[in-house]
C-alpha cells in the first residue's frame, strides 16, 4: 500500500507515521526494499529510513534487487559512506548485470569515487556497451571522471547503433564537456540534429558543441529554430550564452532573449546571460530593465560587480538602481572595483534623495583607502579627487552634519601625501571655484593651519595651478581675499593667474 500510494504521487506526509510504525516491525524484510525506494523516490527525508536501510543492508546487501535501494538512496542525497561497502560487496557478485548501470550511475552522479567502480564498469561495458541505456553510464562516467579512454571505443560502437536516439544528447554533451575530440561526434551530432533539433533536450547538444569551440555555422539555423519554440525555458540560458560567446551576434537572438529575461526575473543565471550579451557588444538598452531588476535582487552579491560597471555609467538611472550600486559599494568596500563603481556614478552622486547613501559609501569606501597608509595607484588618487568634487559642490552637503562629514573626508585626503598630484591635468568638470573655496573655508574656520598644513596646502595649490587658464581666472577674487585674510608668505602665489 505504501509503495502504491507514493508511486502514484500521493501526499508523502500522510504515509510518514504509518511507514515509521511498519518499519519498526518489518525493517529487514526483503520486501521492505519497495518501501525504501518508494519513500526516497518521493523525495522523503533519508533520515527517516537511515537506520532501517542500514539494518536491511546488513542482511540483503548482495541481493540483485538491492540495486534499487542503492540507486534510490544515492539519488535522494543520502551519504555515500552508508552504502560504500555494501555496493562493493554487491558489485563483487553482480558487476555485469544489465541493471547494474543504475548503481554505476547513482554512485557517480552522487560524486562517489570513480575508482571504486572503474573495474566493474569496464566489465559491464564489455558485455553491455551497446545497450541503449549504456548512454547513462557514459554520461555519468564522463561527468565524474572526465577520463575519455575507458569509454572511447564503447562510445564509438554505441553511436554506430544509436546515433539518433533522443538520449544520445547526454552522451554528446558529456563527451564534449570532457574535452573529447569534436571529430568523433561531429557527424553523429549532425544526424541527431536532423531528427531532434527542436527537442528541449537539444540544448545540451548546442551548449556542449559551442562550449567546445565547435563551429557555430554547423548549428546556427538549428539554434534559431530551437529558440523559436523554447525561448523562455530556464535552460535556454545556456543556449544564449553559448551563442553569444561563439560570436553569433546579438541581433538574431534579441527578441527571444528579451522574452527569456522578462520571465527569468532575478534568477542567478540572468547575470551570466547579461554578461555574455554585453561582452558580445549588445546594446545595454535592450537589457536595461532586466539588468536593473536583477541588480535590485543581488545588490549585496559580489557577482553584481560586472553589471554595475555598465549601469553606473548610465546617464538615466532610476533612483533605486543608483542606491543599489551604492549598496554594492558598501558591501564590498575593500574591493578594488568599489571606488570605480562609486565614482562612475558621476552626477547621480548629486541627487539629494541619495545624500545619506552617498556619504556612507564615501565613508566606507574612500576613507579607508585614505587612512590605510598604502600607496595608491595614480588612477586611484584621481578617482578620490574627482569623487570629492561632487560632494563639495552639492548644495545638500553644504551645511550642518553632512558638511562636517564631507569635510572630514576632504581634510584626510588633503593631508594624504598622494593627494592632488600634478602629473595629469584634472578634468575640466572639477576645475571649480567651489572646490578651491572649500579649502579656503577650511583655513578660515581653523580646520586647516597655515603652518602645520603648509605642505598639504602647497600640494593642493600646485594642483590648482595646472587648471586651464580661463578657469583659474575665476579664482582671482578669492585668491586676493586669501592673501589679505590668511597671510602666508608665497603660499597663494603658487597659483599663477
Amino acid at each position: 500500500m505504501y509503495r502504491a500510494w507514493l508511486d502514484a504521487g500521493g501526499e508523502r506526509e500522510l504515509m510518514r507515521q504509518p511507514i515509521i510504525d511498519w518499519l519498526a516491525a518489518h525493517a529487514t524484510l526483503s520486501e521492505a526494499r519497495f518501501v525504501y525506494t518508494a519513500w526516497l523516490d518521493a523525495k522523503g527525508d533519508p533520515e527517516l529510513v537511515r537506520q532501517s536501510v542500514t539494518d536491511w543492508l546488513a542482511k540483503h546487501a548482495t541481493l540483485p534487487d538491492a540495486q534499487f535501494v542503492y540507486r534510490a538512496w544515492l539519488e535522494a542525497g543520502g551519504e555515500l559512506e552508508l552504502v560504500r561497502q555494501p555496493i562493493i560487496d554487491w558489485l563483487a557478485q553482480h558487476a555485469a548485470l544489465p541493471d547494474a548501470n543504475f548503481v554505476y550511475q547513482g554512485w557517480l552522479d552522487a560524486m562517489g569515487d570513480p575508482e571504486l567502480v572503474r573495474q566493474p564498469v569496464t566489465e559491464w561495458l564489455a558485455k553491455h556497451a551497446n545497450l541503449p541505456d549504456a548512454s547513462f553510464v557514459y554520461r555519468s562516467w564522463l561527468d565524474a571522471k572526465r577520463e575519455l579512454e575507458l569509454v572511447r571505443q564503447p562510445i564509438i560502437d554505441w553511436l554506430a547503433q544509436h546515433t539518433t536516439l533522443p538520449n544520445a544528447s547526454f552522451v554528446y554533451r558529456a563527451w564534449l564537456d570532457a574535452k573529447g575530440e569534436l571529430e568523433l561526434v561531429r557527424q553523429p551530432i549532425m544526424d541527431w540534429l536532423a531528427e531532434h533539433a527542436t527537442l528541449p533536450e537539444a540544448q545540451f547538444v548546442y551548449r556542449g558543441w559551442l562550449d567546445a569551440k565547435g563551429e557555430l555555422e554547423l548549428v546556427r539555423q538549428q539554434i534559431i529554430d530551437w529558440l523559436a519554440q523554447h525561448a523562455t525555458l530556464p535552460e535556454a540560458s545556456f543556449v544564449y550564452r553559448g551563442w553569444l560567446d561563439a560570436g553569433g551576434g546579438t541581433e538574431p537572438i534579441e527578441e527571444p532573449l528579451s522574452r527569456w529575461l522578462a520571465q527569468s526575473g532575478v534568477d542567478d543565471e540572468v547575470d551570466f546571460v547579461l554578461r555574455a550579451w554585453l561582452e558580445a557588444g549588445g546594446p545595454l538598452d535592450s537589457i536595461r530593465s532586466a539588468a536593473i531588476s536583477w541588480l535590485h535582487g543581488h545588490a549585496t552579491a559580489y557577482e553584481a560587480v560586472y553589471i554595475t560597471k555598465y549601469l553606473a555609467r548610465e546617464r538615466q538611472l532610476p533612483l533605486e538602481a543608483a542606491r543599489d550600486i551604492l549598496k554594492w559599494c558598501c558591501t564590498f568596500s575593500s574591493d578594488r572595483d568599489a571606488i570605480w563603481r562609486l565614482t562612475q556614478l558621476g552626477r547621480h552622486l548629486l541627487r539629494p534623495e541619495l545624500a545619506e547613501d552617498v556619504l556612507v559609501a564615501f565613508e566606507e569606501v574612500v576613507s579607508p583607502l585614505i587612512l590605510a597608509g598604502h600607496r595608491l595607484p595614480p588612477v586611484g588618487s584621481g578617482q578620490i579627487t574627482h569623487g570629492l568634487s561632487y560632494l563639495i559642490v552639492a548644495s545638500h552637503f553644504g551645511s550642518g552634519p553632512k558638511r562636517e562629514r564631507v569635510d572630514a573626508i576632504l581634510l584626510a585626503w588633503l593631508r594624504h601625501p598622494q593627494s592632488y598630484a600634478t602629473d595629469i591635468r584634472p578634468h575640466r568638470n572639477i576645475q571649480l571655484l567651489g572646490y578651491f573655496q572649500r579649502i579656503v573655508d577650511l583655513v578660515a574656520d581653523g580646520s586647516l593651519d597655515l603652518e602645520t598644513d603648509r605642505v598639504a596646502l602647497e600640494r593642493f595649490l600646485r594642483w590648482v595651478n595646472t587648471w586651464e587658464l580661463h578657469r583659474k581666472a575665476y579664482l582671482r577674487a578669492s585668491i586676493e581675499d586669501s592673501k589679505r585674510e590668511h597671510e602666508a608668505a608665497g603660499l597663494w602665489d603658487i597659483v599663477r593667474l
